[in-house]
């Protein structure tokens, strides 16, 4: 009996914990990072905010599978949703190349992660391939 009422007074405590740790974290997110959320993601509720101090890097996850990684300046590092593809403004982010490059050969495959890299750009498609492209926008391998 000792061990159920501690689970439950626990789990009621981490309740508690996470839902102030969100309003805190979304009153104390920098204004670019605001302005990023709100200009792509602004039709899909919050479900957690993270800030790991130590990489300085927030992770914003939505209700809807939605999972966004910025550094502390705003820039976005990586842009996910498990199933359905990423909102067209979040397409538009790419390099035209890119752009270019997927709606001609894979048109029918929909972006389901995009993962910026120092040398260009990671690109997840709906039947899990995944495409590599150089800071310009250009093809370099896939699967």
């Amino acid at each position: 009996m000792n061990r159920l009422l501690i689970l439950v007074l626990l789990l009621l405590f981490t309740i508690e914990f996470s839902a102030s740790i969100l309003e805190t974290y979304q009153d104390n997110i920098p204004d670019n990072i605001q302005l990023f959320l709100n200009k792509h993601f602004k039709l899909y509720e919050v479900d957690k905010i993270k800030y790991d101090a130590d990489d300085e890097k927030y992770t914003i996850k939505y209700k809807c599978e939605f999972e966004v990684e910025l550094d502390s300046k705003g820039n976005w590092l990586s842009l996910k949703r498990k199933y359905n593809p990423l909102p067209k403004s979040v397409i538009e982010l790419l390099h035209i190349n890119t752009i270019n490059y997927i709606a001609q050969k894979y048109s029918n495959k929909p972006i389901i992660r995009i993962k910026r890299k120092s040398s260009g750009y990671k690109i997840t498609l709906s039947d899990k391939s995944e495409l590599l492209f150089d800071s310009q926008g250009f093809f370099i391998k896939g699967d």
